[in-house]
């Protein structure tokens, strides 16, 4: 279906997409990494796909441009669709020129707060912010993009339809040969990550080796691991470079107080690594597939990471992990699914 398909012009537009494909940034998140694979996927199935960013760089089988003078950037491209993320001026803009040139605009939901019509993560935001967020979403966009279930009854209660549920893509490969014998944290160094309970499992686990990837990884956080020598801290791995520590972890560890899809999953079961979580299980599905385990004390968490060193237990979660990955996640299937339906009336 998706290489029958004639050739579109395809643009998405993100302030910080160039972050999932350059070295020098130290910081980005889900959305920076969809920016990345849902493009570079649409690309090789023979697109002509434009990004427009704050920093246009190089990328083979990518046009970049800089998001500014959006009406005029839009006109010139003339694209059959286009496509954001997160409530920001640059996707109001975007809104407001696709309206007026008559092209379809998408939106991508980000988080699940902004599925209860805020735009703030611990408050709802300021009330003009929050009231042009919603008049673009009701009135200036032709379909949203959400990534979970909850996303969709979030939006559903509130009257929105022409919403499309799509859980995040990412490439399907053979596994490696690495040796994977790390616990493997990765994220963000933000408060409701709560990386304090990672280096609590690594005290509790002193025989294992513990990694965390914390970009914005704080001095006082650091001085407080001094006593965890099985624990490395690292405050920032390049995007195309953080798969080798995927390869080679055991287990993938998540103590978020919440997500909407955390694209470190996706990262983990591309790489056959089973994943430990307190409270983040999207849509239910560790149970259906077997790729992790959602565990609610640290305790049970510290158990569960000894278990997946035993081989019985940890073969069968890997095999989780590839009909996870295959089935909800694998690029060369879903995003060409995902383009028909943002496509469809």
């Amino acid at each position: 279906a998706s290489r029958s398909m004639n050739p579109l012009r395809i643009c998405f537009v993100l302030e910080s997409a160039h972050l999932a494909f350059g070295s020098e940034e130290r910081r980005m998140g889900g959305m920076e990494v969809q920016f990345r694979i849902v493009p570079l996927t649409l690309a090789s199935m023979g697109h002509e796909v434009f990004v427009l960013s704050l920093r246009p760089i190089q990328c083979d089988g990518i046009s970049w441009q800089r998001c500014d003078r959006m009406l005029r950037r839009i006109r010139d491209i003339r694209p059959a669709l286009v496509v954001t993320t997160i409530a920001t001026k640059t996707a109001l803009r975007t809104a407001v020129a696709c309206r007026i040139l008559r092209i379809p605009f998408i939106y991508w939901l980000p988080h699940d707060f902004e599925s209860e019509l805020k735009i703030g993560r611990t408050s709802p935001g300021s009330p003009i912010g929050r009231l042009l967020f919603v008049f673009m979403l009701r009135h200036l966009t032709t379909k949203i993009i959400v990534q979970n279930a909850v996303q969709l009854a979030n939006l559903q209660r509130r009257g929105f339809s022409r919403l499309i549920q799509f859980r995040n893509a990412f490439p399907y490969a053979k596994l490696g040969p690495k040796k994977k014998h790390i616990v493997l944290w990765v994220a963000r160094f933000l408060e409701w990550k709560r990386p304090e309970l990672f280096a609590d499992m690594a005290r509790r686990l002193s025989h294992r080796e513990f990694v965390m990837i914390a970009p914005g990884v704080t001095p006082a956080f650091r001085k407080s691991c001094t006593d965890i020598p099985n624990l490395r801290i690292l405050d920032y791995v390049p995007y195309g470079d953080i798969g080798s520590y995927y390869a080679e972890a055991r287990v993938f560890v998540n103590t978020s107080t919440y997500e909407g899809f955390p694209n470190s999953y996706g990262d983990a079961v591309v790489h056959g690594t089973p994943i430990v979580s307190m409270n983040v299980d999207p849509d239910g599905l560790f149970a259906r597939y077997g790729h992790g385990f959602l565990v609610p004390d640290l305790e049970g968490m510290c158990s569960k990471v000894e278990e997946l060193f035993t081989a019985p237990t940890f073969r069968k979660a890997v095999k989780g992990t590839r009909r996870y990955l295959s089935e909800i996640h694998r690029a060369e299937r879903t995003v060409p699914v995902l383009l028909q339906e943002l496509l469809s009336p």
